[in-house]
């Protein structure tokens, strides 16, 4: 969900080395740290019960420490407030925003998106253990994945990192394609996730996600995020008109 909302962060960088530097440096440290915390967790609730507690808030009742179930409910109350809102409800609250900017602002926006949140009723996609939770987070980093492979190679080959920002905004511009949509980009992105789609089929028809005999389209649903990144920034160069 950072991956995601990056965008959302980095337009406010002062600079492109700040923006590389930010993503460089800061985004895969702080995955690393929460990974590790994460794995750490797990492997002290297997050391000292027996078995591996991947819920912080079953792991609290564990403990079963007055003062160490209260300050871990201040940390999780912490970590909804701030991780939590952040990875999830910055990009939510800018499209919401960008509906009506004159009326709806980023706060009310944001608001908007959480109460509206619980109508996707993510308990069904998460609980239980015939969860598809998996499978769903593959389809979103495989389509996600041909969307950023083709603007990476749309600004930083076919246009050779040169935008012309007034054209952006211009209802009959450069940018506008054919009717607004840019049919070629769209051709890359449809072949770019197609090899990932026959894995995404088997998976939701399996229990949990789980084919009892992966083959290669299964493997390649799997690595959805890295076949469809690599498939779309090249499918766009080959396809894209290149830039005058």
């Amino acid at each position: 969900l950072v991956a995601l909302s990056m965008p959302d962060y980095t337009r406010f960088a002062a600079t492109q080395r700040v923006h590389l530097i930010g993503q460089a440096v800061g985004v895969p440290l702080a995955l690393v740290g929460s990974a590790f915390a994460g794995l750490a967790a797990v492997a002290a609730g297997l050391a000292v019960y027996g078995e591996p507690v991947r819920d912080p808030i079953i792991l609290l009742v564990h403990i079963g420490s007055p003062v160490a179930a209260i300050a871990g409910a201040c940390l999780v109350l912490l970590a909804q407030a701030t991780t939590n809102v952040a990875a999830s409800m910055v990009a939510a609250g800018n499209a919401f925003s960008s509906l009506a900017p004159r009326r709806i602002g980023f706060v009310a926006a944001a608001i908007l998106a959480a109460l509206l949140a619980p109508l996707v009723m993510p308990w069904h996609v998460y609980g239980g253990g015939a969860s598809q939770v998996l499978t769903i987070l593959a389809a979103f980093a495989g389509l996600l994945g041909a969307v950023a492979g083709i603007l990476a190679a749309d600004y930083w080959v076919v246009r050779g990192r040169v935008l012309d920002v007034r054209e952006l905004y211009a209802p009959r511009g450069r940018y506008h394609y054919t009717g607004g949509w840019n049919v070629r980009a769209l051709l890359a992105l449809a072949l770019a996730i197609a090899p990932a789609l026959p894995g995404l089929v088997r998976a939701l028809a399996a229990p949990a996600g789980v084919v009892a005999r992966p083959g290669i389209f299964d493997h390649i649903h799997h690595a959805a995020w890295f076949v469809t990144s690599a498939l779309g920034f090249v499918l766009h160069i080959v396809l894209a008109r290149p830039e005058q």
